[in-house]
């Protein structure tokens, strides 16, 4: 498969995070990923993967800049026929949307918490120019589908992908731990949320429904709950990634 990747923006954004970590999980998915940005911004943090310099200093607020770049992306379109092309940000959206011209489905990522503004111009870019949408949360997947009115089925919640090369967990602080009254060694759970809302008489209630929980999916322990369905704990993790990421791309289909 080829992807192109395309994003107007020239800082590290939430948005430009989400669109490189997609990237790296088509180039491991096997995928030949080509990422353009302005200025090729982002090239150190895509190695293996193609990198190019996308024409224009601010297309979001120059028309000069927009429509130069969306001459060159036509340009690169024809020549080199992607399977599909991501864009990240409104403005590359659009500058594909209106390159493409029905070429390379494009899957729009939405990585921002902010919803999409519902003006009839942005119904029309999603709706009917854009195969599918990726976002990165229930809610702004649920706003897409009410504010956008785009059908539920092209539009997919896709956590943002945990780079296990750059990730490390740090040191357990055993002195912070000690400070609050935690044991050493002791699993934690984070229920304060709950106990500000309702109140330490909800224990009862807890203990009692996981213990329900545990019986009738017949765990015997805690111990032997915890872990269970983390990614780590499959026989091939990477399986599981290629498997949940492609089934979004082979999601989407032609529009009428």
């Amino acid at each position: 498969m080829r992807s192109l990747v395309v994003t107007d923006s020239r800082i590290w954004t939430a948005e430009t995070e989400y669109a490189v970590s997609v990237a790296r999980a088509e180039a491991r998915a096997g995928a030949a990923v080509t990422f353009a940005s302005p200025g090729a911004r982002f090239a150190a943090e895509l190695p293996g993967i193609r990198t190019l310099d996308l024409p224009g200093e601010v297309p979001s607020k120059s028309p000069r800049d927009f429509a130069a770049g969306s001459r060159w992306l036509a340009a690169l379109a024809r020549r080199e026929r992607f399977d599909v092309v991501h864009s990240a940000r409104a403005t590359a959206h659009l500058m594909a949307a209106l390159s493409l011209h029905g070429g390379a489905p494009i899957v729009h990522l939405r990585g921002t918490a902010s919803p999409p503004r519902a003006h009839p111009a942005n119904r029309f870019l999603y709706r009917r120019l854009t195969a599918a949408v990726v976002a990165s949360s229930s809610s702004v997947r649920r706003a897409v589908i009410e504010r956008l009115g785009m059908p539920p089925e092209r539009v997919h919640r896709l956590f943002a992908p945990v780079d296990a090369d750059e990730f490390r967990p740090v040191a357990r602080d055993g002195a912070l731990a000690a400070s609050l009254g935690v044991p050493a060694g002791a699993q934690v759970v984070m229920i304060a949320s709950e106990f500000l809302k309702n109140g330490y008489a909800r224990v009862p209630d807890l203990l009692a429904n996981m213990t329900a929980w545990m019986e009738e999916h017949e765990y015997e322990s805690i111990q032997q709950m915890q872990g269970s369905m983390s990614k780590a704990a499959l026989a091939e993790p990477a399986a599981f990634e290629r498997a949940n990421y492609m089934k979004v791309l082979n999601s989407w289909h032609e529009l009428p």
